[in-house]
């Protein structure tokens, strides 16, 4: 019967769902036409519902896909996987399968992941990219990682010290002791113009050079060039 309706594997109770059933239903049915789904939501074998994730790229059947197999059946390489093609389907996952890998990826290529990503996976660097991004995430973040000396809690000392956010690469290099150069920078010194700020690790504190004029249009030509690129791409 299965040879000639996979969906019969459904009828079938679990534990009795061998591998040369399951093997017999995927074959008719995702083997002998990759658009036919029909069966695999009663597939059991792990390996079987692997193969359709390597080889599915169309980020909509990967939605589908999730939407199709029963959670208890997702491995964490199988979630991995899925995500790898489909970033935005995070919340299809049961959330103890979801690891620290998954969750990286995931917010890496969609910020907006992060509320799907379970608390103890949000690290501050995670919750730094999301916000940077989409300032409304801010709600996500745990308050362990808010109030804890990190670079998501430092990077809310460099705001009110800039008065102005800066993009989550800068806030990096910042935090590990480097330099970016910062237009129109307002201190509560006053108003300080084009400059590089660097912060100090050892000492806690920042310092601003005044860029000279030359400095100064290089800085905003090399600003204008990566701009007009992204408006190309």
């Amino acid at each position: 019967m299965i040879e000639e309706k996979p969906r019969i594997l459904f009828g079938v109770p679990e534990a009795e769902r061998t591998e040369a059933l399951n093997r017999l239903a995927f074959e008719r049915s995702y083997l002998r036409d990759s658009s036919d789904f029909s069966a695999l939501g009663a597939i059991t074998r792990p390996e079987l519902l692997m193969q359709v994730l390597q080889k599915e790229r169309d980020p909509k059947k990967i939605d589908r896909l999730l939407n199709l197999i029963p959670r208890r059946m997702v491995s964490e390489e199988m979630a991995y996987e899925a995500i790898r093609k489909n970033s935005r389907c995070l919340h299809l996952l049961a959330p103890e399968i979801i690891s620290k890998r998954i969750a990286e990826r995931a917010v890496r290529e969609d910020p907006q992941a992060i509320q799907w990503v379970p608390q103890h996976l949000r690290t501050p660097e995670m919750c730094l990219y999301a916000e940077s991004n989409y300032l409304h995430l801010r709600i996500y973040v745990p308050e362990s990682v808010a109030k804890g000396d990190n670079i998501y809690s430092f990077h809310r000392r460099v705001d009110q010290t800039l008065r102005q956010p800066l993009d989550y690469a800068q806030y990096k290099i910042l935090y590990t002791g480097g330099s970016v150069v910062v237009d129109d920078v307002t201190t509560r010194a006053g108003y300080v113009g084009c400059c590089r700020v660097t912060y100090d690790r050892k000492k806690d504190e920042f310092s601003f050079q005044q860029l000279t004029r030359q400095q100064e249009q290089t800085f905003r030509a090399v600003r204008m060039r990566k701009t007009q690129r992204k408006m190309k791409l």
